[in-house]
């Protein structure tokens, strides 16, 4: 019941959501490349998509026609994956600390976005590859936690087609306890 009173309270109030900011700029563009190859030629960094290693836009591009806008898919996949991130968040703490109020009390602290380094914050407050891989490494730490490593390996294999760099610091921190165990 308080998840998604918290998730409204993070989107609505607290963290509002942006659109068009920080890697969108980048990505956007590649959208709209991938749409219409004849808007942007011979852009460079347009031309840099082909070196970009995500699946990320080519899932929008198949969303894209249900949702009729690119600031409405934005919009709905990012509510979708907020209200997936304090899921995750709830059931990471509940791994570890096995206490429901505890949970609780992580996923009401976390709807605060606040900086963990730098100007770097905890969770993005816009759609962005690494805002959609959070999620499933949050899960796939809270299944390694359960001891379920073969739905953890799973989650940071599809979380690593979506953001390589932030998979791969989990990946390389789990693994050897899947190994060793």
């Amino acid at each position: 019941f308080l998840l998604p009173f918290v998730v409204a309270a993070s989107f609505l109030g607290i963290n509002q959501y942006q659109y068009g900011m920080w890697n969108q700029f980048i990505s956007i563009p590649w959208l709209l490349d991938l749409l219409n190859p004849e808007l942007y030629p011979n852009d460079l960094l347009v031309e840099q998509r082909a070196n970009s290693p995500t699946v990320f836009l080519l899932v929008l591009t198949k969303l894209l026609p249900l949702f009729g806008s690119i600031p409405l898919l934005f919009l709905s996949l990012y509510l979708v994956n907020h209200l997936f991130l304090f899921l995750g968040l709830y059931r990471l703490s509940l791994s570890v600390f096995k206490n429901k109020q505890a949970a609780i009390l992580l996923v009401v602290a976390c709807a605060f976005a606040f900086p963990v380094l730098g100007d770097i914050h905890l969770w993005s407050s816009s759609l962005m590859e690494r805002t959609l891989a959070l999620p499933l490494l949050l899960f796939s730490i809270a299944a390694q936690f359960r001891k379920q490593f073969w739905w953890a390996v799973f989650l940071q294999s599809v979380a690593f087609n979506i953001h390589p760099l932030s998979s791969l610091f989990v990946v390389l921190a789990s693994w050897p306890a899947v190994l060793y165990a």
